[in-house]
């Protein structure tokens, strides 16, 4: 559907969150445009936008060309899921393929060195802040905080270990 200020502008008036995108084939969702994003600047307080999908898996490694960054962008937030852990990084990280040709030495599964590395290997030049989501139990929690550890060490030191699923808990 078409960009209507009106109807924008009636959501923000309403307290609502409002979610802008253009529907793409499969089931994706891409860009609104340049005037809803424009829009969207002038009018709200704070403006997310995703920059960069991974085809439903928890981790990726970006092509050069990703995360495509607005130049009006002020933060950049990385997530990536602990779901991946002890699980073969070929089928839980998208272009597991291209850390490889690229020199990033990971290994074969997911751990906390080899999630740490990826992120610290392709997003560290952005300075991110890192949601590690899916913390849904104790165990998951401290590998969340071994990989916050990890990553301290490569310079990245914003870091948030979340769940969404269990009570939308939050430790950082």
């Amino acid at each position: 559907e078409a960009f209507a200020a009106d109807r924008y502008q009636a959501a923000l008036l309403a307290g609502q969150i409002l979610v802008a995108a253009r529907p793409l084939a499969d089931a994706r969702y891409g860009s609104p445009g340049e005037e809803a994003l424009s829009w969207l600047r002038r009018n709200c307080r704070m403006l997310y936008v995703e920059a960069d999908g991974a085809q439903r898996l928890p981790l990726k490694y970006p092509a050069a060309w990703e995360p495509v960054i607005p130049q009006y962008a002020t933060k950049v937030i990385v997530v990536m899921g602990l779901s991946a852990l002890d699980k073969p990084l070929a089928e839980t990280c998208y272009r597991y393929d291209l850390a490889l040709r690229h020199g990033v030495p990971v290994g074969e599964t997911a751990d906390e060195a080899a999630i740490a590395l990826l992120i610290s290997s392709g997003y560290g030049r952005y300075r991110p802040t890192v949601v590690l989501n899916q913390a849904d139990n104790a165990q998951m929690l401290a590998r969340g905080r071994k990989i916050k550890s990890l990553l301290a060490e490569s310079g990245i030191d914003k870091v948030i270990i979340a769940s969404i699923k269990e009570a939308q808990q939050c430790w950082s």
